[in-house]
């Protein structure tokens, strides 16, 4: 066996088979989706709201939020990520495996424009929804994704990944609940 460490990230190192290069992968990360879910992938991503990022509008997202079921760019999936998973728990569309029947639930059951109008008709503006095409603004998608309509709906997904009942409770007005960013003064 050939021992792989990477220094510049803290993770555990990857075991490879002797002869295997160093771009080579070992474990789950190795295993691409499976041809079903990805015909389930390109059915959803068909629909016109999934062929845009759900936070910029850029073209053709390749990752996933299987906490709320829609599709982003490369650029917002690092910002999800940098939330922390108790927000958004991010995937790739086509390089990770997706064993995980609640979150293949979730995708079939979200999608970008159910999420957003659903943001929308909790009254989250129109300018926190979304972005310029192509510009993802980190603070912006903070108040996004703190705002207690996103609360809500992950909420609502979770009931549809458990096969459980949900009922929306009444809209309240939009409240900034996203915490500063960070160096931000505030006054």
């Amino acid at each position: 066996l050939l021992l792989i460490v990477d220094a510049a990230v803290q993770r555990p190192p990857l075991l490879l088979p002797a002869g295997a290069g160093a771009g080579a992968q070992s474990g789950p990360r190795a295993m691409a989706c499976s041809p079903e879910i990805r015909k389930m992938f390109a059915q959803l991503q068909a629909q016109p709201p999934n062929k845009v990022c759900v936070d910029c509008s850029s073209r053709i997202p390749q990752w996933a939020s299987t906490t709320y079921g829609t599709y982003m760019c490369l650029e917002c999936s690092g910002i999800h990520r940098s939330m922390g998973v108790h927000i958004s728990f991010v995937q790739s569309v086509t390089m990770d495996s997706w064993k995980n029947a609640r979150y293949v639930a979730k995708m079939k059951g979200g999608g970008n424009g159910a999420f957003n109008d659903f943001l929308a008709a909790h009254g989250v503006p129109e300018n926190v929804i979304k972005g310029a095409a192509g510009t993802s603004e980190p603070q912006r998608l903070r108040e996004k994704y703190h705002a207690r309509a996103t609360g809500l709906y992950k909420d609502k997904m979770d009931a549809l990944a458990e096969g459980r009942p949900w009922s929306a409770p009444a809209p309240e007005p939009y409240k900034n609940l996203a915490p500063a960013a960070p160096g931000a003064v505030s006054g």
